[in-house]
């Protein structure tokens, strides 16, 4: 009988209201939460990717076509609220979207057409890359300074990616082409510090305006340039064989790793600023190596090591407190 009591006692406590509102947490602690989710998802992309085109040889535009696609009709319920449906039709009149979401589009490209040949371990690293380049572009476009602790950050982060590239570029290659599959995806790289500096600007001169509106607007023109891309290639046809395993694989990236994650991410970049959240994201390097090592049977080697740590350096010292 005093145990029932007690239990009772306890799961009244714990479902208490009042105890809920004292368990509070910051804004800044949940954009750390919302980018920590993205980073989870997006660390499993590559290796993903990588088996779509290599193993289940999936064209690499057709193959971003449809995870595009496939994000955008899982957001078509959002339309039915009025006030997502008034945002978005304002969006698609603002060049900031139209150049988000191209920029996104042509980023993706890169990356996929570069991960027909790169490994996916060196892919994550090359398209991380764009933590170098973010500040520049925040620098030029918006008139941001970096203070000292996240210039350093970002340094070590960048030695920290450079070690992981010279340990993978000493690996022996049977790929030929592996070295012009890195540099196309060094190019998503530094057009992903473009999105991202976007991203910041329009997140922060859009706060009533939520980010489901502005990854859906910007979407639609990533849809686009995605649309034009496939036609330009002639792979038109490739949309109609496509077998149930491949959507499911592309399901998967275009739902958890798409939608979900850019709408956390883009979150996260009003909270938290695009320079900070740049080198967390960093830590999907870590785990697209893991997960490319023991499943796709790429290789590991000290350089990557070391490299990793100093990239969880580089996520320690951009969440230091600032003194005020």
């Amino acid at each position: 009988m005093f145990k029932k009591f007690a239990i009772a006692l306890i799961l009244r406590y714990l479902i208490n209201l009042s105890w809920v509102k004292r368990v509070s947490i910051t804004n800044k602690q949940k954009a750390i939460l919302a980018i920590s989710i993205a980073t989870l998802f997006w660390g499993t992309t590559y290796p993903t990717i990588k088996f779509g085109l290599t193993g289940l040889h999936l064209p690499p535009i057709t193959f971003l076509l449809l995870r595009f696609l496939i994000s955008t009709i899982s957001m078509l319920p959002l339309l039915l609220l009025k006030r997502t449906r008034t945002e978005v039709r304002a969006n698609l009149l603002k060049l900031d979207i139209v150049l988000l979401g191209l920029f996104n589009g042509i980023a993706f490209s890169f990356q996929f057409v570069g991960q027909v040949w790169a490994q996916a371990g060196i892919s994550g690293i090359m398209v991380n890359t764009y933590v170098l380049f973010t500040p520049l572009f925040v620098r030029i476009l918006l008139k941001k300074k970096i203070n000292l602790w996240k210039a350093i950050a970002i340094v070590t982060g960048f030695v920290g990616v450079l070690f992981i590239s010279i340990g993978d570029l000493l690996l022996p290659k049977e790929n030929p082409h592996a070295l012009a599959g890195t540099l196309l995806v060094l190019v998503c790289g530094i057009i992903t510090g473009l999105y991202v500096t976007y991203s910041e600007k329009i997140m922060n001169s859009e706060n009533s305006v939520s980010p489901i509106s502005i990854f859906f607007s910007s979407t639609l023109f990533t849809l686009l340039i995605l649309t034009v891309e496939l036609f330009a290639f002639r792979n038109i046809r490739s949309l109609l064989k496509i077998d149930p395993m491949a959507l499911l694989w592309v399901g998967y990236l275009g739902i958890c790793c798409t939608t979900g994650t850019f709408i956390l991410y883009l979150y996260a970049v009003r909270v938290y600023g695009g320079v900070n959240i740049g080198v967390f994201l960093l830590a999907q390097v870590i785990i697209s190596i893991v997960i490319s090592v023991y499943l796709l049977g790429e290789s590991l080697n000290s350089f990557m090591v070391f490299g990793a740590l100093l990239i969880f350096a580089a996520i320690w010292l951009v969440r230091r407190p600032e003194k005020r």
